[in-house]
């Protein structure tokens, strides 16, 4: 996925885990951050929480990808912050219209 959004133009900085994740955005929140909820659900949760609370308000638009595609598990996400979820798998077209949506421009 990071070669195809670098492909479109985008800047790109992946992470492996909620710390390094943070540490990436020491400069500044990004414009967007998509977030593999494949894992454990504590981990995507905490992130949409640090993400809340680290930029007070100025959160950058999240994006949620993963598996989890019940309608409660979507809307608990999207209660802690994500604003678009994509259940894989994908197409890049889906991804390219939510990113649309939620990044100006």
């Amino acid at each position: 996925m990071t070669r195809l959004l670098e492909r479109r133009g985008h800047g790109v900085t992946a992470t492996g885990d909620v710390d390094s994740a943070m540490a990436a955005m020491d400069g500044g929140p990004p414009d967007i951050v998509l977030l593999d909820g494949q894992g454990p659900e504590r981990e995507a949760c905490a992130v949409l929480e640090a993400l809340r609370s680290r930029f007070n308000g100025q959160s950058p638009k999240v994006v949620m990808v993963g598996t989890r595609s019940r309608p409660k598990e979507v809307e608990k996400y999207c209660a802690l912050g994500a604003d678009a979820y994509l259940s894989k798998p994908f197409l890049m077209a889906d991804l390219d219209a939510t990113l649309s949506q939620l990044l100006p421009g």
